[in-house]
């Protein structure tokens, strides 16, 4: 009886254990590739409805503006530190005059339109053009 009684144990021990072992996880998940493309999750029922890099009343969202700021690089990338990131802007560099009453920026050539055409000081220029005739009617803004 004794021996009968032990080995009941013994079976319902091995099966508890082996039960015990197939319900862990298993780690052996690849990590995907470097060069895989990145894919951009949005939450449910939220959707970009804006494109084009000035915002109206209407279209200023956080969904919109995260969006601009992955599609669109600023002109001028300013730091913290109020540096110049130039490695995030669309300028290479700045120069100015001897009185600092003329700033010239340099377009960095390495960026270039999806048809291959390097973005230029007319492509800001109509920007800006956009962005003054977008808020005419707000009288505090500085360049109005």
């Amino acid at each position: 009886m004794a021996r009968k009684l032990m080995w009941s144990m013994m079976s319902v021990s091995l099966l508890a254990g082996l039960e015990l072992t197939a319900c862990g996880t298993t780690s052996s998940q690849a990590a995907p590739p470097a060069s895989a493309p990145v894919v951009i999750a949005l939450p449910v029922q939220t959707s970009p409805n804006w494109f084009f890099p000035v915002f109206s009343s209407n279209t200023f969202s956080a969904t919109n503006i995260e969006l601009d700021a992955l599609m669109y690089k600023p002109l001028l990338d300013v730091t913290p530190h109020d540096t110049v990131d130039y490695q995030h802007s669309l300028v290479s560099s700045i120069t100015w005059n001897k009185t600092a009453s003329v700033f010239t920026l340099h377009m960095n050539p390495r960026y270039h339109w999806s048809n291959g055409q390097p973005v230029t000081a007319q492509d800001v220029a109509f920007t800006w053009s956009i962005m003054k005739g977008a808020s005419s009617n707000a009288k505090n803004l500085p360049w109005n």
